[in-house]
């Protein structure tokens, strides 16, 4: 499979990129490889695969005061002389500003419409293109933007009685919890409904790859949030193991899918 990707962790607010979420049911065969420590190897990764690393916006965005921005505690710091060796800043940094496109669904952009299904329940809120048009933007991206956190349960509330929230197209007409009969789908992380689920990763980039005619693939963002910590927890906060265990455990979900597609 010819995925070109690179892990980019970030909370980035104002960037362009394809959002995609996929919303899976356990395996409960597969449970093991979310825990288990593993070893990953760069030879384990086809040669063009790409790795990358960003902590925040500003040290990818660019952007500097465009579009209305305003200025943030970086762009102010950074622009003191002395304060930063070189007196370097991130007015420019990646530049991911400039260089990604924003789109709300693919299909259009892969196959020419929008999935019938949401033909189906959107009716008169979609676009409808001419055959010209249509023709247009069919194939024209050149790669998906995959933002990956985490995987929650999901429950479909259009042939089943849901809970009060679900039962909407903006929610996709789904019911989604991070637990089923009070067990967590992973292990909880520092933000609300994210859990640490490897499996996840690999399922959506199978996905993806082959509803997609393996058009290549981006991980835009991927990264973990700790748990407020504990006295007792302070010393593995310190050497951050649990970031180490997520990064070995999901960029191993990652090669398993390259593998075996």
């Amino acid at each position: 499979m010819s995925i070109t990707t690179i892990i980019q962790v970030s909370n980035l607010f104002s960037f362009f990129f394809v959002f995609v979420h996929l919303l899976l049911y356990s395996i409960s065969n597969a449970q093991a490889l979310d825990t288990e420590s593993q070893d990953v190897k760069r030879y384990q990764f086809p040669d063009n695969f790409l790795f990358g690393t960003a902590t925040s916006s500003y040290q990818v965005e660019g952007g500097y005061l465009e579009d209305g921005k305003g200025l943030s505690n970086w762009d102010v710091f950074t622009h003191i002389p002395g304060k930063i060796n070189n007196d370097e800043n991130g007015d420019v940094a990646d530049d991911d500003y400039h260089l990604f496109l924003v789109c709300q669904a693919l299909d259009p952009l892969v196959f020419g419409d929008y999935p019938p299904e949401m033909r189906q329940y959107h009716e008169n809120a979609l676009p409808r293109f001419s055959p010209e048009e249509a023709e247009y933007v069919k194939g024209s991206i050149e790669f998906i933007g995959l933002n990956h956190y985490s995987t929650l349960y999901a429950k479909d509330c259009i042939h089943s009685s849901c809970q009060s929230g679900g039962d909407h197209f903006i929610k996709g007409f789904a019911y989604t919890t991070g637990d089923r009969d009070g067990i967590p789908i992973g292990e909880p992380t520092g933000v609300d409904r994210f859990y640490v689920v490897p499996r996840g990763m690999e399922k959506v980039i199978d996905y993806i790859s082959k509803r997609y005619n393996n058009i290549p693939i981006y991980v835009t963002e991927n990264g973990y949030s700790p748990p407020m910590p504990q006295t007792e927890q302070a010393p593995d906060l310190l050497h951050d193991v649990d970031r180490i265990k997520f990064h070995k455990t999901y960029l191993a979900a990652l090669a398993r899918a390259i593998r075996y597609n």
